[in-house]
This record gives structure tokens, sequence and C-alpha cells, in this order.
């Protein structure tokens, strides 16, 4: 079976045949190297009209395939195994002293808009963090058990979410400094999101 890669300005990171990609029904075509990965974004396999999926895939090499499907979702487990232990403490640090945080973080949003909301957003604040490491910590078990990376996408996308809203809150406070130090953490949560779409078929 042959497969040809369109032509690309990347085309020199580029392998032919199975090594890199799998035919144009697999969403995913995923490369077998970390060198190829952004080119593989922007080239594409092309299959001949008359040849079976099956005598594709016969040709593939699996084996190099395989490889970045583990690295990815091993990356996906590790991000969302950083984001349980950030949000559970966070989240049960906010239970433990209630009372205080709650009234430091009126006192945070007083000045702004927010300050009518204060008695919603807060409980949902810490729900949200909860939730948020619960979830991540049950997908990097859930992985053990059967396998299945379902919860760590889950909790790596709501995770960022949860960060989005503190940023929000932060923003509008004019915190500056604290919204910038969410920006690591963001990144770790969409690089779990990749890992997990990336991985996730492993």
């Amino acid at each position: 079976a042959r497969h040809e890669a369109i032509p690309s300005l990347s085309k020199g990171l580029l392998w032919r045949r199975g090594d890199c990609f799998v035919p144009r029904s697999d969403a995913n075509r995923v490369p077998s190297c970390l060198g190829a990965f952004v080119a593989n974004l922007l080239t594409f396999p092309v299959m001949e009209n008359d040849q079976p999926a099956a005598d594709a895939f016969e040709s593939m090499n699996f084996e190099s395939i395989a490889q970045p499907y583990l690295f990815m979702a091993v990356a996906a487990g590790l991000c969302a195994l950083f984001m349980a232990v950030t949000f559970l403490q966070s989240g049960f640090n906010k239970l433990g002293q209630y009372g205080e945080n709650k009234a430091y973080f009126v006192s945070q949003v007083e000045q702004t808009f927010l300050k009518h909301f204060a008695g919603i957003i807060w409980p949902l604040i810490v729900l949200l963090e909860l939730l948020s490491g619960i979830i991540s910590l049950a997908g990097v078990v859930l992985v053990f058990i059967n396998g299945s990376m379902d919860l760590i996408g889950l909790g790596c996308i709501l995770s960022a979410l949860t960060l989005i809203c503190l940023l929000f809150g932060q923003r509008v406070a004019k915190d500056y400094a604290g919204a910038a130090s969410l920006t690591g953490y963001f990144i770790i949560a969409v690089i779990g999101v990749i890992g997990y779409a990336w991985g996730g078929a492993f």
C-alpha cells in the first residue's frame, strides 16, 4: 500500500508509509515522532481511492504509532495529577477556613460589580475547585483500573474552565499579579487536554 504526503514547508520532517501517518479516515493522524508532531498538523495523507482500508492498515507500523500515543497519555496523566493536587489542596483549604477565606474574597471584590454576587460566587468557586481535583484524581486512578482516560480529559477540561473563572475574578478585581500567576496552571491544564485528545485512544 502506498501513502503520499501532500507537499508542505515541513516536508523534510515527514516519513512516508505508516511511520508517521494513519489513513485519512482516522481524524487523529498520529505522528510517530515528536519532530513530526507540528508537521503533521500541516500535512495530510492521501490514499488511493480504490485502496481498501484494511490493506492500508495492514501496511502500518503500529509499534511506532503506539509510542506517541503512550507518550501523550502519560503527559495527560501527569497533568491531571498536577491538577488534582492543586485543586484538592486549594478546595479543602477553603473549606477548612471557610469564613476567613470568604471574608478575604469579599474584600477583594467589594470595589467591583462582583460584590453583588459574592455570596453565590464564593461557594461556586469552592465547588469547582473540589470537582476539578476529585475528577482529575479519579481519572488517574481509573487508568490503572480499566485503562480509560475519559475522566482525565474531563478533569483537565474542568480545571481549565475553573482557572478561567479565577482569572476573570482576579482581572476584574485588578489583581494582575495574581491573574498572571494562573498562566502556568492553565498551560498545564491545556497540555492535559491535548494529551488526552492524542493519547486517549492508546
